[in-house]
């Protein structure tokens, strides 16, 4: 798949994983990482970009159903490591690759495929949302426009209480 960054698509499963796995336990999988360097590799010579053992591209994205209510989890590999998030490049190439029929992520992804439609990633540290708009849904798709909404996640929520000795500040009753 290359829209916006070019991308080896695979099943999770396939590979004998969840899709679910942190970052961390992805990295320590040497065997999942020779398997998929191979195919990269492979992929890099039958695009045109001849030996890619020293690139960084083509990227590599695990494909799973998504858990929490999103349209797809994705492991976005860098392709040495999981990225402990997901880069927009990334997200945008798995937010189409969720919506086009025919692809590893056909019966995958929880998508309706309209012709504007929000994709939610999930990813290691949250999810990612991709506001997309296409023609079509096969092998034709016309690509309008992949973009980000938001990149930023909530760290934290919650309430402190200061003294008005310390802080008669506007909020003090």
């Amino acid at each position: 798949m290359d829209v916006a960054m070019p991308m080896v698509m695979f099943r999770a499963a396939d590979l004998g994983i969840e899709g679910t796995e942190s970052a961390d336990e992805i990295n320590a999988n040497a065997a999942l990482f020779e398997r998929v360097e191979a195919v990269r590799r492979e992929v890099g010579q039958r695009i045109g970009m001849g030996d890619v053992s020293d690139l960084v591209v083509p990227k590599i994205g695990l494909l799973s159903p998504p858990a929490h209510g999103g349209s797809i989890t994705s492991r976005y590999l860098v392709p040495h490591a999981c990225h402990p998030a997901h880069a927009v490049t990334g997200g945008i190439c798995v937010s189409i690759c969720a919506v086009m029929r025919g692809t590893v992520a056909d019966g995958l992804s929880r998508v309706e495929r309209k012709g504007e439609e929000t994709i939610v990633v999930e990813q290691p540290s949250g999810t990612l949302s991709v506001d997309l708009g296409v023609d079509g849904f096969g092998p034709d798709m016309d690509v309008r426009y992949g973009g980000v909404l938001r990149t930023a996640r909530r760290l934290f929520a919650g309430e402190v209480y200061v003294p008005n000795t310390v802080w008669p500040g506007p909020f003090h009753q």
